[in-house]
């Protein structure tokens, strides 16, 4: 009998460690799963924007790492220039690589949130976005991206432990609208940075490149509200299961 508490011992500890493992397979964070694609979507639109215009400049070869994508030719208004970093010397080939790396963001992004080591190969992906010629204007989306990714299927006790209930309950109503508008105003400003259209129409161009400066700073801080209150709701997911 004493031999036996061992092993029985053991038995008890494996049933405890396979059982913590289903339940931690089982929690899905549905907001911070769509907060991942939405945001690494448009990461990925934004560098494939990017690649495009590098592959329309052909065989030629960047002023140095840190050259605009939109070269004089393919350019629509005077500051829509879309610089970026390319390590590559090399516009045709830096395009390419940018346009596929942008697509890889977002076919995972959408199809493979919540896999294992899924928030790695999105953090893998946009840094080499970045590197590539993908732009600037995306790193600041891909860290939540990335961020978000990797608390989609982990428990979200430290926020619960740091927003109080009524502040939590008050993010979660906020949710998805936050995403939405920050959606809407990322893709205006790449769209008005590319074509200056429609703001260059009533604006001169050094007004235009303010007021798509002042959408940036907006788009940020939406970000940062987006993804507490995408927090917010999966918490509440979450005490309202704990409930059942």
């Amino acid at each position: 009998m004493v031999l036996l508490w061992p092993g029985l011992y053991n038995c008890r500890m494996m049933g405890e460690k396979k059982e913590g493992i289903q339940d931690s397979r089982a929690i899905y964070n549905k907001a911070m799963a769509g907060l991942t694609s939405v945001m690494g979507s448009l990461v990925g639109i934004a560098g494939a924007e990017h690649g495009i215009f590098e592959m329309l400049q052909g065989n030629t070869r960047p002023i140095g790492f840190f050259a605009p994508a939109i070269g004089p030719e393919q350019r629509f208004w005077e500051e829509g220039t879309e610089r970026a970093l390319m390590l590559i010397p090399n516009y045709l080939a830096s395009g390419i690589l940018t346009v596929a790396i942008g697509l890889g963001v977002i076919v995972w992004s959408i199809a493979f949130a919540g896999r294992k080591r899924s928030a790695l190969v999105l953090a893998v992906l946009s840094i080499a976005l970045w590197l590539f010629g993908g732009g600037f204007a995306p790193v600041f989306m891909s860290i939540f991206a990335v961020a978000a990714a990797s608390r989609i299927r982990k428990p979200l006790r430290i926020w619960r432990s740091l927003a109080a209930p009524r502040f939590r309950a008050f993010l979660a109503l906020l949710w998805p609208w936050t995403v939405v508008v920050c959606a809407v105003l990322f893709v205006f400003a790449m769209a008005n940075g590319v074509f200056g259209f429609p703001l260059i129409l009533f604006f001169d161009a050094p007004t235009t490149t303010v007021i798509l400066f002042s959408i940036g700073y907006a788009a940020i801080g939406l970000i940062v509200i987006a993804f507490v209150s995408a927090l917010s709701a999966d918490t509440l997911g979450e005490l309202e299961k704990e409930g059942e």
